[in-house]
């Protein structure tokens, strides 16, 4: 039997209800298959309150999922809520899928009325037990399905007309979008357990919108935090291999370096220990829990992490898509929140102990980002000097391959020099310098290198010439140039032996060789980084010079050499930077600083990426978004509830930092491994690089590839261009506008606008629509207004930030402490003033459909999800201090762990 989708509408006539009633009246609908005995609780619909003819806004929606045939038997039970939350049957009917299914109304048009016989209970039926059905359907001339039951009883006292307009014969687009889901390859890897909740909602003109509200987790919550670990793994790794390397130091200082090198070890442990830990949790249910966010376990990993998606379907069968990814405030709960406060506070106090971040607000405008970008700044740079390394060693193993076939010799010369110098010009900067001064000073006494020749300089025959050339401002290389040429630049190179870096290589100089020169100057100045590469003869590998095995040796020879001074300057950079490190930890006396910010990275990096991922999927059919996305990146848009009281303000704190390192993360676009045996797992995405410079690559199917623009499918890197817009709004944030500060708040959301102005600033050369500049300019005018305006709990922040984003295309996440409870009010509002705003939805029904979403939507699923109760963790007294449009309904809340 082929299975059915189904969509029903339902409302009712004719409800025999008292006079005065105003209490609620809602249907529970349940399904039974023909073979089974039983019946199965399929959904309930909202509840309609002071009314006898009530209609609901959520509809009753069969997916192929849910194995409906045509012989599927349907139940639906009336029932009256009073003011004291009890509950009354009022009556039952009953029907066949395929009764509905196979009327011309639906083959023909997808749409069709019917009228179900609402059956009632007498009174003294109430305390029997209720018998199975004997389905004896017909259909009589006025469309009516009657039913009887083994005792005969019918007692018809209401209606119940039924839409089916969306039957299998004509899906409804919301459908086809819930199972394109399952058919993209892409969508399928990234989304699991999708729960579903479909409504028709009434416009301003009469007419009804359809709408669908799907909440995903991600397959990312655990993925991403597993590969991050192993990056930082092999990064703590190299930091302690490097820290070995420095060799012995002066008494204070080694005694740092050992304290340093057993705390990147303990830390150590405690990755890999986490790594095995989650591969455990790696397969369904993909999120964290909100009662297990304080689980030291699973601290890497993100809170409650869903992807909420609303489908909209207007009259014209346009299809509209908005999602919103949900997620507890990226923090470390498990560390607490002493010493100072959350991460913002604990930078900003790094230089100066004597600045308490409560008393002194300006210390995190000031010292914070200076702080944060010294350590970028000296991060990045290692990476550079490594990242030269690398290609250093590429090129000198293509010029080994390229000895007997000398043809292409010269331009992979080229490409070799051209490494050279740029790792010439990284070495002779100011931070190095400053780097290995700092590194000699630390380290026992030591010679002079030039004393090491007090008889003369080394025996410095020469062979042919030299690939690097050195002008009066940089150093480059003339490929162009004639090898009588080359040889001139080199003598003037090698001539020049400037101050460059004084101290750079004082051991690995001193390396005797027939094939280097060193100048007439040598015991006069100090060496420099050219010095040390000396004057490597490359003549051998010209097309005509190498045409000897001698001279092929000879060449093999001095790449050989080249590349041992290359590894030995960059190994002694290496180790005069991580000393610099050290140096930095020691000042800020606290290791657990860069534990706690890896955590909080973690969690906002696997945000992001299944932010991004789904944002662009949602994307490649609108060129204009994806051009967009190129030239001037991707803009997300944080949404914090948190306080700014007590440990919320610490994960306020935590959150900030978190949504700021992400400016330092790019995506890049890739076509997913061909391989099948990977399964789905290949369009995952996966992480390269460090904290510092973190690139997540996307992996796509070749179809969907070749949609994106030709510069992303070359492999250019899309910046991201996070802001966090944060307004408290429980009972703690009264206490905190009372007795508190709201200082950090102000100053994230200053911060927000201002970075907000200057993506729209780029953004603005794309727009070509002055009607659409027009409409973000009164955005961004009204915005403004509101973040420097005084008001407590000034809300109207958040939705006019929202809308905002919507309208530069950028991505929205919205969080409080565990996405749980104040993001389900948060979201339910905003999707509902995206259906007034863009879809024409009926004012006076505006609070009814906040009310419908937030008891019978999506969110009120989430709270099951977590803590195993339906209901949202708030008392009468909490919501009393909430903003009127977030509160929750009645009979949706109570106690319940957060």
């Amino acid at each position: 039997m082929a299975k059915v989708s189904l969509e029903l509408s339902l409302k009712c006539t004719e409800l025999q209800l008292p006079a005065n009633f105003s209490e609620g009246v809602f249907v529970a609908v349940h399904h039974c298959q023909p073979n089974h005995g039983f019946w199965s609780n399929h959904l309930e619909t909202d509840v309609i309150r002071g009314s006898n003819k009530p209609v609901f806004l959520k509809t009753v929606s069969f997916f192929i999922k849910d194995n409906v045939t045509e012989d599927t038997r349907m139940r639906f039970i009336v029932y009256r809520v009073s003011k004291n939350k009890d509950i009354t049957e009022q009556g039952t009917c009953f029907c066949v899928v395929g009764d509905i299914t196979a009327k011309d109304e639906v083959k023909n048009k997808g749409n069709y009325t019917g009228t179900l016989v609402l059956t009632t209970l007498h009174a003294s039926d109430k305390t029997k037990k209720r018998l199975k059905p004997i389905w004896t359907m017909r259909d009589g001339t006025d469309k009516q399905f009657l039913v009887t039951t083994e005792n005969g009883d019918f007692n018809p006292k209401a209606v119940v007309p039924v839409d089916a307009s969306l039957a299998e014969s004509v899906k409804p687009k919301s459908e086809q979008e819930f199972t394109s889901i399952t058919k993209n390859p892409v969508l399928k890897s990234m989304f699991s357990n999708a729960i579903c909740r479909t409504y028709k909602f009434p416009t301003e003109g009469g007419e009804f919108i359809r709408a669908q509200e799907l909440m995903m987790e991600s397959c990312l919550s655990f993925r991403v935090p597993i590969h991050f670990l192993k990056l930082l793994v092999d990064e703590e790794t190299k930091k302690i291999g490097s820290l070995e390397s420095i060799g012995k130091l002066t008494g204070h200082w080694e005694a740092v370096r050992r304290r340093r090198v057993d705390s990147l070890k303990k830390y150590l442990d405690r990755y890999q220990a986490r790594i095995k830990h989650m591969m455990m949790h790696y397969h369904a249910p993909f999120f964290k829990k909100s009662v297990d966010k304080m689980s030291e376990e699973l601290e890497f990993v993100p809170t409650n992490l869903h992807i909420q998606k609303m489908t909209v379907q207007n009259l014209n069968n346009d299809t509209f898509n908005y999602d919103i990814t949900t997620v507890g405030a990226t923090t470390a709960h498990a560390m607490g929140f002493k010493h100072g406060g959350g991460l913002l506070a604990q930078l900003a106090n790094a230089g100066d102990g004597s600045k308490r971040f409560s008393n002194c607000i300006n210390t995190i405008i000031f010292n914070y980002p200076a702080r944060s970008s010294e350590i970028f700044r000296n991060n990045r740079f290692l990476e550079k000097i490594n990242s030269l390394h690398n290609q250093v060693v590429y090129e000198v193993e293509k010029l080994r391959n390229l000895t007997k076939h000398v043809t292409g010799s010269s331009e992979a010369l080229a490409h070799l020099s051209n490494k050279v110098c740029q790792l010439i010009t990284c070495c002779e900067c100011e931070l190095v310098q400053n780097a290995v001064k700092s590194l000699e000073a630390a380290r026992p006494a030591y010679k002079p290198l030039h004393e090491n020749y007090v008889h003369g300089p080394p025996n410095t025959d020469v062979m042919g010439s030299s690939v690097l050339v050195e002008t009066d401002d940089s150093v480059s290389f003339n490929s162009s140039s004639s090898c009588s040429d080359l040889n001139d630049k080199v003598d003037s190179l090698w001539v020049s032996n400037r101050y460059s870096i004084k101290y750079l290589i004082k051991n690995h100089c001193a390396v005797p060789t027939s094939n280097l020169e060193v100048t007439g100057s040598w015991l006069v100045k100090s060496p420099t980084f050219n010095c040390c590469m000396k004057k490597v003869s490359f003549n051998s590998l010209l097309p005509h010079a190498a045409t000897t095995d001698t001279q092929r040796e000879t060449a093999l020879n001095d790449l050989s050499i080249l590349l041992d001074l290359v590894q030995s300057v960059c190994a002694e950079v290496n180790a005069s930077l991580s000393f610099m490190d050290l140096n930095h930890t020691e000042q800020q006396n606290d290791f657990d600083l860069a534990y706690r910010r890896n955590v909080v990275f973690s969690q906002a990096l696997t945000t992001i990426a299944a932010t991004v991922q789904n944002h662009i999927l949602t994307s490649i059919d609108n060129q204009l978004k994806l051009h967009q996305f190129s030239e001037v990146g991707i803009f997300i848009q944080v949404e914090s509830l948190l306080s700014t009281y007590g440990n919320e303000l610490g994960m306020l704190q935590d959150y900030a930092v978190g949504v700021n390192d992400m400016k330092h993360v790019t995506v890049k676009c890739s076509t997913a491994n061909k391989d099948e045996s990977h399964g789905s797992d290949r369009y995952l995405p996966t992480l390269h690089g460090t904290t510092s410079a973190m690139i997540i690559t996307l992996h796509f199917d070749d179809s969907t590839f070749e949609l994106l623009p030709i510069d992303l499918q070359k492999g250019k890197l899309i910046k991201l261009h996070p802001v966090m817009y944060s307004v408290g709004i429980n009972e703690e944030q009264t206490l905190a506008e009372r007795f508190g500060s709201t200082a950090v708040q102000e100053y994230l959301n200053q911060q927000a606008y201002e970075s907000t102005m200057e993506y729209y600033d780029m953004k603005k050369k794309s727009l070509t629509n002055l009607d659409e500049n027009r409409s973000i300019m009164e955005v961004v005018n009204f915005l403004r207004q509101a973040v420097h305006s005084k008001r407590n709990k000034n809300v109207e922040i958040l939705q006019l930030a929202g809308d905002l984003c919507r309208k530069l295309n950028g991505a929205r996440i919205t969080s409080c402490k565990s996405a749980k409870d104040r993001t389900a009010m948060s979201v339910t509002l905003e999707q509902a003033r995206i259906l007034a705003m863009e879809h024409g939805l009926a004012n006076q029904s505006f609070n009814q459909v906040l009310t419908c979403m937030r008891s019978q939507g999506t969110r009120r699923e989430n709270t099951l999800k977590n803590v195993g109760a339906r209901r949202y963790a708030f008392t009468s007294m909490q919501l009393m201090t909430f903003p009127k449009q977030y509160r929750a309904p009645e009979g949706t809340y109570g106690k319940a762990e957060s």
